[in-house]
């Protein structure tokens, strides 16, 4: 089959708007209806084939891997190649079947922790050389033969067609050697598992759901193979009076009536500090104030940092002395309709 860069007109590394152009030239050229010829219809052909394969990511992809082997009439490219390659690979199946399996604990951290950062100390098994055997896994004083059958490799070859393919050898159990008599400390592992503690660096800006992995921390490997990774699931447990939602917070403060009334400045806690935000005269309950910068760092970017919501709700005060009460009073019998809006607003709806 010809190759369907040079049908086209194309270097290799064409991109695909130069490989739309090109099909686009040719079809012009060729098209039956412009070139009624039978050199011109399977030129024509060629170019709609090699178009429809070059255009398509995946379908070049395999080409350039592959090249012309598996586009062939009636012949099913991706089943040979899953049939080729699931042999071809099994090599490195076997090797990763060795690779000790991931993995995951969940830890839980406080929220000021997960919003600035920090370290968590945790405490897990680690692989570690037996002393006793001096990691041969073999009881001290006897004997380890190499295995026979795979003469010490842990795999042996089989010829499947025209691939040799190597699997796990089935009398050492891939281990490549035989071990008579174990070692009582270890059972013949050659490693013996053993606390530690691993101190876990916590990113600023984590929340609920963020997952560090550790490379080689996991279930130890096979026969003394590579360990596989450890995954550390993050919790960050709810603050008393804030929310968080991504890198924004909220929060909700009660506030005297008389200071939203007249106006004046409230504490409002934050992550790590308070800061002391202004209340403009006459502020309606409920109303959201937002500070900017005072959320959490994006995680991966701590430069970046949300903001915080805080809603103001109105305090009403009670234990009231005669006095206070004379003068609510008194404010009372002065108020005008116009004083209250949203009431004279709601009837007129209300009418409606």
């Amino acid at each position: 089959m010809k190759d369907l860069y040079n049908i086209l007109g194309l270097h290799r590394d064409a991109t695909t708007d130069e490989i739309k152009r090109a099909y686009r030239r040719l079809a012009h050229q060729y098209h039956p209806d412009k070139n009624p010829s039978a050199q011109a219809e399977e030129r024509f052909k060629e170019a709609t084939a090699a178009y429809e394969t070059l255009s398509d990511p995946k379908k070049r992809k395999r080409y350039d891997q592959f090249g012309s082997m598996g586009f062939n009439p009636g012949v099913d490219l991706g089943q040979n190649l899953k049939n080729i390659f699931s042999d071809l690979f099994k090599k490195r199946g076997v090797a990763s079947s060795k690779r000790g399996k991931d993995r995951t604990i969940e830890l839980t951290v406080d929220f000021n922790t997960a919003i600035h950062g920090g370290e968590e100390a945790i405490t897990l098994t680690r692989a570690s050389r037996c002393l006793l055997c001096t990691g041969t896994g073999a009881k001290p004083g006897t004997d380890l033969k190499g295995c026979h059958a795979c003469e010490g490799s842990g795999e042996i070859r089989v010829q499947q067609g025209m691939l040799s393919v190597s699997k796990r050898c089935g009398y050492c159990h891939g281990k490549g050697r035989i071990i008579h008599t174990p070692c009582e400390a270890c059972v013949g592992e050659g490693v013996i598992d053993k606390p530690s503690q691993l101190r876990v660096k916590i990113p600023p800006g984590t929340d609920t759901g963020t997952t560090l992995r550790y490379a080689g921390e996991g279930e130890r490997g096979f026969s003394g193979t590579n360990p596989g990774d450890l995954k550390v699931l993050l919790t960050v447990s709810p603050h008393p009076v804030l929310d968080r939602t991504g890198p924004d917070l909220y929060c909700e403060i009660p506030v005297p009536v008389m200071t939203l009334i007249l106006g004046g400045s409230v504490d409002v806690p934050t992550t790590g500090t308070i800061v002391r935000m202004k209340i403009p005269p006459q502020t309606q309950n409920g109303k959201i104030f937002r500070l900017r910068g005072k959320g959490a760092p994006a995680l991966n970017s701590p430069e970046r940092r949300g903001d915080q919501h805080v809603t103001v709700r109105a305090e009403i005060p009670t234990n009231l002395s005669a006095a206070q009460i004379t003068l609510v009073q008194e404010l009372r019998q002065l108020a005008q309709p116009d004083n209250y809006p949203e009431a004279r607003h709601f009837w007129e709806r209300a009418k409606d």
